[in-house]
């Protein structure tokens, strides 16, 4: 019979849960909900994409961006801390897509092949095949089908990525490695041990007093269900910020204009989060290092 865990070491509580977290978090916790919100203006106020399918893709990609780095904001800040990890790999994902496509944005083929994906996914789960009769004698998509087709031949595979014509990447491992952006390929492999179960051990409180009194007959070694999220937090959420603006450069490839309200958001509400718990990141973040350089080429002209 198991014995009955003392009051400071319930697996479930969750009211306890939400103070612990909210008070070792503070406000900064607060900055992905603000990332979120900048970004959905952004695609609000986009304008047309003008039968550019490159530029189509692209917004759609960011908008699963945001929707996922919502999810991972919405599990971090009730608790689970583990699990916003599977989110987290996801959001790496969609990143790495989105930077992949600015990168090649010149090959006019590979929006045009993300519509045909996504036709078929929206047709799978709808049962209609419209979209594909709409689109089978406009020659832009019957382009992409034939490179499509060549990919699944290369890849030996059922279903080719959009991302994998014109001797593209044939996986995610590829795809990551293609954007050339090392801390991306780090965090997509440190999440990906995390979500093939590599670390168990995180369900174990890791206090070795505790432990070691665990390994004692009739001894308590579970951590608290809600425990991860006051152990990884900063970590998760400086990922998530990373991801969310490697993917709002990405798109400002394409809207420029809103490049001056990003540094102005930058400025006044992300960098005073962030600089809570990480003073130097002025110094190497990717959006204050950009105004850095557009305003010194401005200075010298």
């Amino acid at each position: 019979m198991c014995p009955a865990p003392r009051k400071n070491e319930r697996l479930y509580d969750p009211e306890l849960g939400r103070k612990q977290i909210r008070r070792a978090m503070g406000a900064v916790v607060d900055l992905l909900t603000d990332e979120i919100r900048f970004g959905c203006r952004l695609l609000e106020g986009a304008p047309p994409f003008r039968g550019d399918s490159n530029r189509f893709a692209a917004r759609h990609l960011y908008r699963m961006l945001l929707g996922t780095i919502d999810g991972v904001d919405l599990l971090l800040t009730s608790g689970s801390g583990n699990e916003a990890r599977v989110l987290l790999r996801k959001a790496v994902e969609t990143t790495a897509q989105l930077i992949y496509l600015v990168l090649h944005k010149e090959e006019y083929l590979l929006g045009t092949a993300f519509m045909i994906e996504m036709f078929a996914d929206v047709e799978l789960e709808s049962g209609s095949s419209s979209a594909d009769r709409l689109t089978r004698d406009i020659a832009i998509f019957a382009e992409a089908r034939k490179a499509l087709a060549v990919a699944r031949k290369r890849g030996r595979a059922a279903r080719v990525r959009w991302y994998s014509i014109n001797d593209g990447p044939t996986g995610i491992r590829e795809l990551v490695n293609a954007t050339g952006q090392p801390l991306l390929v780090e965090i997509w492999t440190d999440l990906s041990r995390s979500v093939h179960g590599s670390r168990v051990t995180e369900t174990v409180e890791r206090r070795p007093a505790e432990l070691m009194h665990a390994l004692v007959s009739g001894g308590f070694m579970l951590s608290p269900l809600r425990s991860s999220a006051l152990t990884c937090w900063w970590q998760l959420l400086v990922h998530a910020d990373l991801l969310w603006t490697l993917a709002t450069l990405a798109v400002l490839m394409w809207e420029e204009q809103e490049m001056k309200p990003l540094f102005a958001f930058n400025q006044a509400t992300r960098m005073p989060r962030l600089a809570a718990f990480e003073a130097d990141l002025p110094e190497k973040d990717l959006i204050c290092t950009l105004e850095r350089t557009i305003r010194e080429k401005n200075a010298q002209r």
